[in-house]
C-alpha cells in the first residue's frame, strides 16, 4: 500500500496533472469505445463473422485505454489531515517507531 505525499507548493500542479489525467481517460474511453464499435461494423457489415476477428477488435480497446492509463496517471489526492506545527506521521510508521529493532539469532555452539 503505496502512499503519496504532495507538498503545499506542488498542490496545484498535482491537481491540474490529475484533472488532465481524467480528461484524457474520458477522451481515450471515448476513442476506444468507437474504434471497438468501428472494428465489428465492419466485421459484420462484410458477412464473415470470425472469433478471432471480434476478440482482436476488443484487445485493440483495451490496448488503447492501458496505454493512456500506463503514460498519462496521476494518484487521486484524498483530503488532507488539518495541518500543525509538524508533519503528520501515518499512525503504522508511530507504531514502528516504538518498537525495538529485533535482535539477531545467535547461533549456539
Amino acid at each position: 500500500n503505496i502512499e503519496l505525499y504532495v507538498c503545499d507548493d506542488d498542490l496545484d500542479a498535482h491537481k491540474n496533472k490529475r484533472t488532465s489525467f481524467e480528461r484524457s481517460m474520458i477522451f481515450f474511453g471515448v476513442l476506444a469505445a468507437a474504434v471497438v464499435v468501428l472494428l465489428l461494423a465492419t466485421i459484420l457489415l462484410s458477412g464473415r463473422l470470425d472469433i478471432f476477428a471480434v476478440i482482436s477488435a476488443f484487445l485493440i480497446g483495451a490496448f488503447i485505454l492501458l496505454f493512456s492509463i500506463v503514460f498519462k496517471y496521476a494518484p487521486n489526492i484524498e483530503d488532507r489531515p488539518p495541518r500543525s506545527g509538524s508533519p503528520s506521521v501515518p499512525d503504522e510508521l508511530k507504531e514502528t517507531a516504538k518498537k525495538p529493532a529485533p535482535k539477531k539469532a545467535r547461533k549456539k555452539r
